[in-house]
């Protein structure tokens, strides 16, 4: 999995974001949760796209937290390579297509980007970070108890692949990679990715799988060996786990009142992301009222980083 390379100067002044999408930040989401408050409405403000100079009529692949990897990808990559009724309307296939995700479909989007540039090759690109508000209703299990509307801001990627050549001065550009050879090899990654299946059996779907691994770290019995357990084989999955599952682990760190493994845990994951920068700075975005909860500092607070 690979992330942007868009700079410093994309980004707006980060602002404290909820770990969940489905609980209201700060201290309101554990009044709300609680309560048993239900979001019944979530609007994202429709602000325009932070790249410059898009077409009107853009292929648009809105990625969400619950989309099908493997749909989206067998969409785009039949409209970029005018496959069957992927050509437009003068026969030929697409020549852009721009991505867009928010809050944990940041990561989603980031992946099929890359399984796309790996399928069409020679792919120019230019992603951009940013923020989104977004807007939540919440319904009083009480009956006749007046709601509650929050606003939040979420950390937002927009990403634009193109088969013409774009600017390179422009911040966030990345240079064409070359079509992998054998095909085969980008195929099994966007299996992997997109199913996170076995060779036998059911295969399990994204959600599953976070889901798995959280009730895994939330066991209240959960020892130290376990932990490590865990998160070994956790790590060896071909993908960067998702903001809640960290979240899980961290608090099962605290537990256990084992500190040096909380900090393991995230040194494992910047690990992970390897050279893609844009991944290991949303997670702890993300991770952010976490971390300040149980009161652990970041390898990068700590100067551990520089070791």
């Amino acid at each position: 999995m690979q992330s942007s390379n868009a700079t410093s100067s994309s980004l707006m002044e980060p602002q404290s974001a909820s770990p969940d999408p489905d609980v209201p930040p700060s201290s309101s989401s554990s009044k709300l949760g609680q309560s048993n408050f239900r979001r019944v409405s979530r609007t994202e403000d429709s602000s325009p796209y932070p790249i410059p100079g898009l077409a009107a009529d853009i292929l648009h692949m809105r990625v969400k937290e619950g989309s099908k990897i493997r749909n989206l990808l067998r969409f785009a990559t039949a409209r970029m390579e005018g496959e069957g009724e992927g050509k437009d309307s003068n026969g030929t296939s697409l020549r852009q297509v721009v991505f867009t995700g928010s809050g944990r479909g940041v990561t989603k989007t980031i992946t099929c980007v890359e399984i796309l540039k790996r399928k069409v090759g020679e792919l120019h690109q230019v992603s951009k970070l940013y923020y989104k508000t977004v807007n939540e209703v919440w319904e009083s299990p009480q009956q006749g108890a007046p709601g509650i509307t929050m606003q939040r801001t979420v950390p937002a990627i927009c990403i634009l692949l193109s088969k013409d050549p774009l600017d390179p001065q422009e911040p966030g550009y990345q240079p064409p990679q070359t079509k992998s050879v054998p095909t085969e090899d980008a195929e099994r990654l966007g299996a992997l990715l997109a199913s996170r299946g076995y060779s036998h059996g059911k295969q399990e779907t994204d959600e599953e799988f976070d889901a798995r691994w959280v009730t895994y770290f939330n066991k209240s019995d959960l020892d130290a060996w376990e932990l490590r357990k865990g998160m070994n084989t956790l790590i060896g999955y071909d993908l960067v786990p998702e903001p809640k599952i960290v979240e899980a682990a961290l608090k099962a760190c605290r537990r256990l009142n084992d500190l040096a493994s909380a900090i393991r845990i995230l040194e494992a994951v910047k690990d992970k992301a390897g050279p893609h920068k844009d991944i290991y700075p949303y997670l702890i975005q993300e991770l952010k009222p976490t971390l300040e909860e149980l009161g652990i500092s970041t390898p990068e607070e700590l100067g551990i980083d520089k070791v």
